[in-house]
């Protein structure tokens, strides 16, 4: 059963999020990069592993040039369909440093070096909807719920952090046994732990 409550869950919360002005989207974005840098663990890390946000998904553009700018290492995701992982790429620049990948999403490059889980301290993470209690539902490939479990193995005390609208929140996310609750939430209004 739970497999079709996430489906139905997924296309609600997207539908939700997709019809977010694009002014909403900014402004809330940019509350939600203000929270996400006031956090201890996030002003503590040197190896940042982010996303490039794509579509109407919280706006993590602002964010990955910051980090840059702060001199820290910023980590990006290129996804391997064929063995079904992520591999972890260092970029320097994001303008020349990333290139569209699978489904569009901008990419790191082949020559931006890769790197391993356990050199991570911060991970934000992406998602579609999440509940108070850590649960979060992703796009349905399983690539960070893969990730989330190496982590947990090579460098558990990584600080895992999620961004999202308010409108991502709901009463309960379904979960299966194979999925990690997310330590931290942040959205405009908020921040869950």
């Amino acid at each position: 059963m739970i497999p079709a409550d996430k489906h139905s869950l997924r296309t609600r919360l997207l539908a939700r999020r997709d019809a977010l002005s694009e002014a909403e989207r900014v402004e809330m974005s940019r509350r939600i990069t203000e929270r996400v840098m006031s956090l201890v663990e996030f002003q503590r890390a040197s190896t940042l592993l982010l996303f490039a946000s794509f579509g109407t998904e919280v706006d993590t553009w602002p964010l990955m040039r910051k980090i840059l700018q702060m001199g820290n290492r910023l980590l990006l995701p290129a996804v391997c369909r064929r063995s079904r992982c992520m591999h972890l790429r260092h970029v320097q620049d994001v303008y020349r440093d990333l290139q569209p990948g699978v489904w569009g999403i901008m990419e790191p490059t082949e020559h931006c070096v890769q790197m391993q889980p356990s050199e991570l301290d911060f991970v934000l993470l992406p998602g579609v909807a999440f509940d108070t209690f850590g649960g979060r539902l992703g796009y349905g490939g399983g690539y960070y719920d893969r990730l989330l479990l190496q982590l947990a193995e090579q460098k558990p005390e990584a600080a895992l952090v999620a961004v999202a609208f308010e409108t991502q929140i709901v009463p309960k996310v379904p979960v299966g046994p194979t999925d990690l609750p997310v330590p931290t939430i942040v959205t405009e209004k908020r921040i869950i732990t």
